[in-house]
């Protein structure tokens, strides 16, 4: 482990591998130690300098945090659906389900508590249908992107579905990873 520098969010090693917890673990060892020298140089009337230090102390270790996942709702009535597409998103480097909805009005009150980047919706759900909870979500939370989803095809669906503010239908067999991926980029990712 000695020979890995970390410059930024990388571990340089020749891999370009994210810093394990034991580089973080180090790194953060080592700034106490630097600012328990700086202290010592607080008191011993170094200020400006120590100051100058701190604030390169702190632009450094911002790089160092992970970067948060993208969180990610669904709404689905279907039980197989929701548990198959919690495991796919689950599995995804840089994604976290936060939660799970079955009716359109649990999906907006969940949008609005967990303030998910990402909803996937179904089209046809108890209570409002996946467009009118669309339009509900974003109006509250503008940035949010719902891809919605069914298994019906889209000829088949209420007219309205393309005017809600959603990014996008998919039939629900051609939901993965990189539709995913394409629609909401994982933080650090490349769109």
């Amino acid at each position: 482990m000695a020979d890995v520098v970390l410059r930024g969010a990388k571990a340089v090693d020749g891999s370009g591998a994210r810093p394990t917890r034991v580089e973080h673990a180090l790194v953060l060892a080592l700034f106490g130690a630097y600012l328990a020298g700086l202290l010592l140089w607080l008191g011993l009337g170094l200020l400006p300098a120590a100051t100058a230090h701190i604030h390169q102390l702190r632009l450094y270790c911002a790089h160092l945090a992970p970067p948060a996942a993208v969180r990610v709702l669904i709404v689905d009535d279907q039980r197989p659906f929701l548990r198959a597409a919690t495991a796919m998103v689950s599995q995804m480097e840089g994604y976290e389900v936060v939660g799970a909805a079955a009716s359109g009005e649990e999906g907006v009150a969940m949008a609005g508590a967990l303030q998910p980047e990402l909803v996937l919706m179904d089209v046809r759900l108890p209570g409002i249908d996946g467009a009118e909870a669309t339009r509900r979500i974003l109006s509250a939370q503008p940035g949010t992107v719902v891809l919605l989803a069914s298994t019906y095809r889209a000829a088949d669906l209420p007219a309205d579905l393309a005017d809600c503010g959603a990014a996008g239908f998919l039939r629900k067999e051609e939901i993965g990873e990189e539709v995913i991926a394409a629609l909401c980029p994982r933080p650090g990712g490349v769109r």
